[in-house]
């Protein structure tokens, strides 16, 4: 009897060793052999087409090669990635999502422009890289070259990253319009506004708290009539409790709220 139940046992586990080994080698066949098309989604910065190309997915002809750990791998070495979900649409149709890194800022040094991701990893811009409406950090540091894929986060790039999602939580239309942010190599900071002339004068230190006094003389210069860089020259954030609007004929005074 005992004889009989582990002859029974050993049958049962042989099946479903053999039944699992044949679902590996169906599953691995049909991942190998059966796709015929790839479909991207998620895309934003670069076209589906550039993704193709640097992932080595252009040709139709090498589908028959590839299975879904290979397209998830190359795909997730593009720079602009930070992950990416494969599977099967349907028999023969793959589709890639593609979840692209959160980028901060365009930033500018002595070898070109780089893009700063919101964890201050440092980006190469990619040719017909799109939809980069960021604004632009310069100076960020007082000497040496930027480096591809490093991290930067230094007291200066945190003072900009500060300005900016401040920028953000006080209102859209004044992070919209925020153009450049000087940091001038650890010395005071300027900003510039779009389409405008004047400076805006930073300074260091408690930048959240300047770029909200700040954005209440923004929303009043957006309501003027005309143009404000006609009597402006630039706005002055550097002192306690006060703001300062250097005009064309005299510097004018406004408090500020102390919040």
């Amino acid at each position: 009897m005992k004889a009989k139940s582990k002859l029974t046992g050993i049958l049962i586990f042989t099946a479903l060793l053999l039944g699992t080994v044949y679902l590996s080698v169906c599953s691995e066949k049909e991942e190998k052999n059966n796709i015929e098309k790839i479909e991207i989604i998620g895309n934003h910065f670069l076209s589906k087409q550039e993704y193709f190309n640097f992932a080595r997915l252009n040709k139709i002809s090498d589908y028959k090669f590839l299975s879904l750990p290979i397209i998830k791998s190359r795909l997730q070495k593009h720079p602009y990635v930070s992950k990416v979900e494969v599977k099967f649409k349907d028999a023969n149709t793959v589709v890639v999502s593609l979840a692209e890194r959160k980028f901060e800022a365009i930033l500018l040094g002595e070898s070109g422009q780089y893009l700063l991701t919101n964890d201050f990893i440092v980006i190469p811009v990619f040719p017909f890289t799109k939809n980069l409406d960021l604004p632009v950090i310069e100076n960020a540091l007082p000497e040496g070259k930027l480096r591809a894929l490093a991290e930067l986060k230094n007291e200066d790039t945190k003072a900009a990253f500060r300005i900016i999602e401040a920028a953000k939580m006080v209102g859209n239309d004044l992070y919209q319009n925020i153009s450049d942010v000087d940091l001038r190599k650890g010395k005071e900071i300027v900003l510039m506004m779009r389409g405008r002339d004047f400076q805006v004068i930073l300074g260091r230190g408690n930048e959240a708290s300047k770029m909200v006094y700040f954005s209440k003389i923004w929303n009043k210069l957006s309501k003027v009539d005309q143009p404000v860089d006609s009597f402006i020259n630039y706005v002055d954030l550097r002192y306690d409790k006060l703001i300062y609007l250097g005009t064309t004929n005299l510097a004018t005074e406004e408090k500020g709220d102390k919040g």
